[in-house]
């Protein structure tokens, strides 16, 4: 037997796909056993030979853009991967020019490595995911405002998938609506947060039914997933959406909103990271909205629902800090509260207040406190002073209408310099209509400074 007898036995037991062509024209010249079966071909076809390797092994139809002929040479093997499209499998490849018969030609060994590849690429995605859940749970921890922070998440999330916009809609049972409440758009994205508010429910009833259904879901094409005639379709295709991801919200067993990535170009088949970074906005959000309650109780009165004296000495610190052309201050305090708490009841006296603050914030709106027990005080900055007078005797004729008595001081500056001035004056005027209150009720005067005491004694 001849050695070019033993080597052809040797190629044609190997099961990996060996073949050689002619580096000019490209013609297949050999094929082993292996690489006649995976292309369909019996052992003793030799009808290969001639054929473009490019048209036969690849399915194209002119030679590969990839090919690497130009840079092989007869000493040494050049070994890369490539994925066959058309046999739909990964090789390894060993590639090295030889003589054959006076031609020169291509020996190609390609081992089938479809398996590793595989595994090396959930391996790459499963750290992918890990290293970007970690950039999320970071980001929702490095103390950044509710908005910024979740803007950058989704930023993480939407790069991680290749895709265009990243999004947040939350759900209002109540309204039965839904709204896109935080967006992040890849440069190039037209941003559509601000026309996605307040849309019926119904939009989304699908959607729904797939969370409900399958949890995470993945619109493949517009055209093929979605009906071409509901409002789901339109919305979709204004927004020059095709695909889309998406994945819900829970609290309590309830569909609260959803997590979604519009045209995804990758990892697009791994829902694994949307599931779980939904989780974390969802607890996120929640721990969001308590501290926010937490902190608006410390700042606003809970009988009146006006802000209290600790929300006061924090707007004057920053009234203050931005400067002011002109401002305005009125000072009110109830008159007889005590007494008529103590002949009517406290729910009577409660009443006055929530009357009083009610009055008041229906006239100014803003920068209205409660700053004591019977004591409010209003802050009017950057104000004419036509229009501040206005408004002070539109409260005189509300309470008088209301039947609420008080005693008021105002101060007015065109050319604002010290907040804690003008309160001092508006302070001072208010209780000298307080003691002449109590003198028509022939309560003995005192000075200013004592006027508390002596409202307790007259109490007592």
């Amino acid at each position: 037997m001849s050695l070019s007898q033993i080597a052809e036995i040797v190629m044609n037991e190997s099961d990996n796909i060996i073949y050689v062509a002619d580096v000019d024209t490209h013609e297949l010249v050999y094929m082993n056993a292996a690489a006649k079966r995976f292309f369909g071909m019996g052992t003793e076809d030799e009808s290969y030979i001639g054929k473009k390797c490019y048209k036969l092994l690849q399915g194209k139809e002119e030679p590969c853009a990839y090919c690497t002929n130009a840079i092989l040479n007869e000493k040494s093997f050049y070994k890369w991967e490539r994925h066959n499209e058309k046999l739909g499998e990964d090789f390894l490849l060993n590639d090295k020019l030889v003589k054959l018969e006076g031609r020169t030609c291509r020996l190609e060994i390609a081992v089938i490595i479809t398996q590793t590849v595989r595994k090396r690429e959930k391996l790459a995605l499963q750290l992918d995911r890990e290293e970007t859940l970690v950039k999320c749970v970071q980001t929702l921890t490095e103390g950044e405002s509710e908005q910024k922070a979740i803007n950058r998440l989704l930023a993480v999330v939407a790069g991680f998938y290749g895709g265009d916009r990243g999004y947040l809609f939350e759900i209002d049972y109540e309204k039965e609506t839904v709204s896109n409440t935080y967006e992040w758009v890849e440069e190039g994205t037209t941003k559509e947060i601000d026309r996605l508010q307040n849309l019926p429910l119904s939009v989304i009833d699908t959607w729904i039914k797939h969370f409900l259904n399958k949890g995470e879901f993945y619109i493949t094409s517009l055209d093929r997933d979605v009906e071409q005639d509901t409002l789901e379709y339109k919305l979709l295709e204004q927004q020059r959406i095709q695909s889309l991801i998406a994945a819900p919200l829970y609290e309590g067993g309830r569909i609260t909103g959803f997590l979604g990535v519009d045209n995804p170009r990758k990892n697009y088949k791994d829902l694994e990271l949307l599931r779980s970074v939904s989780y974390f906005i969802h607890d996120d959000l929640n721990k969001r909205k308590i501290k926010a309650e937490l902190e608006r109780a410390s700042y606003v009165d809970s009988l009146t629902g006006l802000c209290n004296r600790n929300c006061f000495n924090k707007a004057t610190e920053r009234l203050q800090g931005k400067g002011m052309v002109s401002l305005g201050i009125v000072y009110i305090d109830l008159d007889g509260l005590k007494k008529t708490n103590d002949t009517k009841g406290h729910l009577f006296g409660d009443k006055l207040l929530i009357d009083t603050a009610d009055i008041l914030k229906k006239i100014y709106r803003e920068y209205v406190f409660r700053i004591g027990g019977d004591e409010f005080v209003i802050i009017c900055p950057d104000i004419s002073e036509e229009h501040f007078l206005e408004k002070k005797e539109r409260i005189r004729r509300e309470m008088k209408a209301s039947g609420i008595q008080i005693s008021m001081g105002t101060s007015y500056e065109a050319q604002a310099k010290k907040i804690e001035e003008q309160l001092g004056s508006a302070d001072r005027q208010m209780y000298m209509h307080k003691r002449r209150h109590y003198s028509r009720e022939q309560v003995q005067t005192v000075p200013y400074k004592n006027t508390k005491e002596a409202e307790r004694k007259n109490a007592e």
